[in-house]
């Protein structure tokens, strides 16, 4: 990680760990968004074998590295993804070859940290119900000051919440 102090803002550039991620894998095809909504939708598909699942896993822990120090953006498919490293399938697996195919298009970004005027704090929240195959919800939380992402949190709840209906 290079991190680059100038007056009024910090650059953050993962560029050398991106190039390295994408160079151990051939055929990526480039991609303007990290996911669509079908990535975060779960459907049946055979399981990947030993090798697959040991690749996929060594992956998605270098994307959640990524995601977390320098690529906010890839942060919501990421974190969505890092539930599946226990049993992936091909369709993770095409999924994960979308996030990819986003960096590959991106990987010359560089994460900018310039604080803006006038100094205020916006919070973003947003959840999806019943996400994930164990009907879990997934939850992400954006905070800004001063126009800057100081946090940003994107994952699986860690508890079903059912509505109760009263029955006459």
């Amino acid at each position: 990680m290079n991190v680059e102090v100038q007056e009024h803002k910090i650059i953050v550039d993962m560029e050398y760990f991106t190039q390295q991620l994408l160079s151990s894998i051939t055929g990526i095809k480039e991609y303007h968004t990290p996911a669509v909504k079908e990535c975060f939708q779960l459907e049946e598909s055979s399981a990947l074998d030993t090798q697959g699942q040991k690749t996929f896993h060594t992956i998605m822990a270098k994307l959640l590295c990524l995601a977390k120090q320098a690529r906010p953006d890839i942060l919501t498919a990421t974190s969505f993804l890092c539930t599946r490293v226990k049993q992936p399938t091909k369709n993770d697996q095409k999924k994960l070859l979308r996030v990819l195919g986003y960096l590959e298009a991106t990987k010359h970004y560089k994460y900018t940290i310039a604080p803006m005027k006038p100094f205020g704090i916006i919070t973003y929240i947003d959840a999806a119900f019943a996400t994930h195959e164990d009907s879990m919800s997934h939850s992400e939380v954006a905070i800004f000051v001063a126009g800057v992402l100081v946090y940003n949190s994107s994952k699986k709840q860690a508890c079903v919440a059912k509505v109760l209906q009263k029955v006459n």
